[in-house]
């Protein structure tokens, strides 16, 4: 007569369960659900303990009549992917879920794409009225430009419209006084000119 196998009783596992990271005034937050069950049959009263990034994370709870506990954790903003487990207390293994904030959509700046200078005289009193547009045409507002008047060098930055006027005024009849201007992000392209006093 051939041996009976012995009836050995179904492993105790925990399970996890988590939601989609949520924003909450600018902290995240996840909220996560430990199963403890034995088969097909949940336990209830199991001592259960979470861990955020292999850290122990809020205190031990019990489980409910469903087998279940809920835990809403914190996460850090600065840490894009975190590890959340769950382990029943006194037992080695862990319910182990990886999670990853959502990557903010940023901005893409406008990026200088032609600098415009348009010079007008009056005698001696010259308005460079300068303009730094993207590739659709518009202005790049704050534009880094740097001004080479002279032996003087100027940092200014456009307005947000991509505008700025910079005054010359020519002094002596004859003299000459050349004018650069050169725009970040534009590489070494700029304008460049030079007036003579009437």
């Amino acid at each position: 007569m051939a041996d009976k196998k012995k009836w050995e009783p179904k492993p105790v596992l925990v399970t996890l369960e988590i939601e989609e990271p949520r924003e909450e005034n600018g902290d995240w937050k996840i909220l996560a659900a430990a199963i403890v069950a034995q088969g097909y049959r949940t336990l209830q009263g199991k001592s259960v303990q979470f861990f955020l990034n292999s850290l122990p994370v809020g205190a031990e709870s019990q489980t409910d009549q469903n087998g279940r506990v809920v835990i809403d954790i914190s996460l850090s903003a600065d840490i894009k992917t975190n590890a959340i487990e769950a382990q029943m207390v006194g037992r080695a293994n862990r319910a182990r879920k990886i999670v990853s904030l959502p990557q903010k959509k940023e901005d893409k700046k406008p990026v200088p794409a032609e600098l415009i200078v348009d010079p007008t005289r009056i005698v001696n009193k010259i308005n460079l009225f300068v303009r730094v547009v993207d590739e659709k045409y518009q202005g790049v507002p704050n534009s880094k430009i740097t001004i080479v008047d002279g032996k003087n060098i100027l940092t200014k930055n456009t307005d947000k419209d991509g505008e700025y006027m910079h005054p010359v005024k020519l002094t002596k009849k004859g003299k000459e006084r050349e004018i650069a201007i050169y725009v970040a992000g534009y590489g070494d392209r700029g304008y460049r000119q030079t007036f003579r006093g009437r």
